[in-house]
């Protein structure tokens, strides 16, 4: 082997076997530190920050196209939805490999989810946990719709 090739080769070989990043969502949750009364609704903010080039599809996302994200309240805890879930703004563009008008969520997306507190919660810190299922893409590749559960502490106080 010749100088040259090795050269060569120490420096195409590790650039080849690099992994690609798939797209990525980091998802957080937090309530307002001021409490809330049991009966009382508390403003959960879920935030989540996409990784660069890629973006989530809007809760309005039309039927019939890629997955719509969705946020609930899990079921099982003394805490339920108050209301409707506010969101930042869509970017509505057309999608030529669906061919089909998309809004899509870029950067970050932030929803805030009215949480009722119902009377067994009990006083003191507690947590809510929400569940948000989304499809994250980019130009590469759309991974397949799934579900993450992401918890907020809510003061309960008298």
């Amino acid at each position: 082997m010749t100088r040259l090739t090795a050269i060569l080769l120490l420096v195409a070989v590790p650039t080849m076997t690099r992994p690609v990043a798939l797209p990525s969502v980091k998802w957080t949750a937090m309530a307002p530190s001021a409490g809330a009364a049991i009966g009382g609704v508390v403003m959960v903010q879920l935030r989540g920050v996409i990784s660069p080039g890629g973006w989530i599809y809007s809760s309005n996302q039309k039927p019939g196209g890629p997955f719509a994200t969705q946020v609930i309240v899990a079921s099982g805890q003394p805490f339920r939805l108050a209301g409707r879930i506010a969101s930042s703004a869509p970017k509505a563009k057309f999608d030529s490999t669906l061919k089909l008008p998309v809004e899509t969520l870029e950067q970050e997306a932030v929803f805030l989810v009215p949480v009722k507190i119902d009377a067994g919660a009990g006083v003191g810190r507690r947590t809510v946990r929400i569940e948000v299922r989304y499809e994250v893409c980019d130009e590469r590749v759309c991974l397949p719709a799934h579900a993450e559960t992401v918890t907020a502490t809510v003061v309960v106080i008298r």
